[in-house]
């Protein structure tokens, strides 16, 4: 079993002082969200867990103890172009993008997948804003990743409740057309997929 380690919340940014925890006791209780009184709990050993996989905004707090890990894992970090006006608690981009070349040089570039999403548009963010921002992170991780996934903005009710105080824009097939042309042209110059 492949082991989704932030399917909830951040846990690597958040609370990996608890992950390691769990892993020395080699076990973890999991709530099923729709039925607050089933608990499954989910034995942290090589019987169970093939590899881990990580999703976060801020790998720091785990890089110390990365070789603590007993299992294959691998990391998917996302580093947007947005500002506190959409990310009012974002961590420094710079250093995630210093994070992200030390994970890499760490455990390998075939391990680390960084993630440019959601793409949104505002008056701000449009295809443009999005195409030279993707531009100058690429341009910093040539050689440290191979491979960088985008998506696009999903409207769910969290999302469609901040919609407005950010001026969000409907997510159109031009837009996005548009949008993933320019950034799969700027990849493809980095040598990233």
């Amino acid at each position: 079993m492949i082991l989704f380690v932030s399917g909830r919340c951040d846990i690597p940014a958040h609370y990996s002082l608890w992950l390691f925890h769990r892993f020395e006791a080699g076990f973890v209780d999991v709530r099923n969200p729709f039925d607050a009184h089933q608990i499954s709990r989910i034995f942290l050993n090589e019987q169970n867990i093939d590899a881990l996989l990580f999703c976060t905004k801020n790998p720091l707090p785990m890089m110390p103890r990365l070789k603590e890990l007993a299992f294959p894992f691998l990391f998917h970090v996302t580093i947007t172009p947005y500002h506190a006006d959409v990310e009012p608690f974002g961590v420094d981009k710079q250093m995630i993008i210093e994070a992200v070349k030390e994970l890499s040089d760490q455990i390998g570039r075939e391990n680390v997948v960084v993630r440019y999403d959601p793409i949104l548009f505002t008056n701000r963010c449009t295809p443009e804003y999005h195409v030279h921002a993707f531009h100058a992170l690429a341009k910093q991780l040539e050689g440290v990743v191979s491979t960088i996934v985008i998506s696009f903005v999903d409207l769910y009710k969290n999302t469609k409740a901040n919609a407005k105080s950010i001026g969000l824009h409907p997510c159109t097939d031009a837009l996005i057309y548009k949008t993933a042309q320019g950034i799969g042209a700027v990849g493809k110059q980095y040598g990233i997929s």
